[in-house]
């Protein structure tokens, strides 16, 4: 389930950017922005960071917004987020 990639190519594409512009801004290189935003590629939480920044989002906002995308296709793991845990 590949959420990661067209979390950043939304924010991208909002922002009026390219992927080279993405990876200069995220020191990271176009290629891997790339295959993330094609679902080749699961970013770690260091280049998550570094995307962040790139994307210009607050600190947390990436990932908050993988997790939302991630609740919204998965009923388990939406009902584990309201409980705050993900032990039944």
């Amino acid at each position: 389930m590949d959420v990661i990639g067209p979390v950043v190519r939304a924010r991208r594409k909002e922002l009026g950017i390219s992927q080279a512009t993405l990876a200069e801004r995220a020191a990271i290189d176009r290629t891997y922005v790339s295959s993330i935003e094609r679902g080749q590629r699961n970013p770690t939480l260091p280049v998550l960071i570094l995307l962040t920044v790139g994307l210009q989002l607050p600190q947390g906002a990436l990932l908050a917004a993988v997790i939302d995308a991630i609740a919204n296709q998965d009923d388990w793991l939406a009902r584990a987020i309201e409980r705050g845990s993900v032990v039944e």
